[in-house]
């Protein structure tokens, strides 16, 4: 299965250069921005923040999609834009010292235009106990490398965020077994380095973890691939609990 294509995702989700009428920007379920808790967003208000340096702080996005890997999360559209300087460490975001804020988006929108069934299917995951997940086998090893693909293409239009926000859902769930699912491990990484993190290591969940990973990048990728494709991503997790309540792509639930 062909990833999708990057400039295709681009011109579906909006993404323009620097100069677009609008941006957006994330903040917690209390509307507070995160990482600077002293400023509450609402909808009208213009807000500016410049930190004791002199450096700008505001974060906005060009589109919503892959705007967060935390959820619940709240999104807002904004414009005037005072000074936007593009980030060094990601694209499409940009740094700037104020924002008007113009309205509040539907939170889902970080997960592309499927967001509303990928929300269902993120509440699925958080509901797994030690009954479901005995019934899950690994997905498709075709599955697994589609994803592989998708990623080291670089795509985008939110299937990154789905994927990890489903994946924390699961973990949650996870540690509310009575029954040790969890080893501390030393891992590596060609950008953190080497660090202690905890790894899933039960088999039964470590295949429903496989199976939600790659149902999330089905579900998130479902207006740019082919019935095909999505068959293949989702098989498992559909086979194990079912579908996820499905909207029409873009509904505004």
């Amino acid at each position: 299965m062909k990833p999708l294509g990057t400039e295709l995702v681009r011109r579906l989700t909006g993404s323009v250069p620097v100069g677009r009428s609008y941006y957006y920007l994330k903040t917690g379920p209390d509307g507070r921005v995160l990482g600077y808790p002293e400023i509450l967003i609402t909808p009208g208000a213009r807000i500016s923040y410049v930190d004791k340096h002199g450096r700008f702080g505001l974060y906005v996005w060009e589109h919503p999609e892959g705007i967060s890997v935390k959820w619940p999360v709240r999104v807002f559209r904004v414009t005037d834009i005072d000074e936007v300087r593009r980030s060094g460490f990601a694209r499409r975001i940009h740094v700037c010292r104020a924002v008007t804020v113009v309205d509040e988006i539907p939170a889902w929108r970080i997960f592309g235009a499927n967001g509303a069934t990928v929300v269902r299917l993120v509440e699925q995951a958080a509901a797994l106990d030690e009954e479901s997940v005995g019934r899950f086998a690994p997905p498709l090893p075709e599955a697994n490398a589609w994803v592989i693909t998708h990623n080291e293409a670089r795509d985008d239009g939110g299937t990154l965020s789905a994927a990890i926000i489903v994946r924390d859902a699961l973990y949650d769930a996870a540690r509310r077994s009575p029954v040790a699912l969890f080893e501390t491990r030393e891992v590596w990484d060609s950008e953190a380095g080497t660090y202690m993190t905890e790894v899933l290591v039960d088999p039964r969940w470590k295949a429903a973890l496989s199976a939600a990973w790659c149902a999330a990048y089905g579900f998130a990728a479902k207006p740019f691939i082919d019935a095909r494709q999505f068959q293949v991503l989702t098989s498992a997790w559909i086979t194990a609990l079912g579908r996820p309540v499905e909207y029409e792509v873009g509904h505004t639930h």
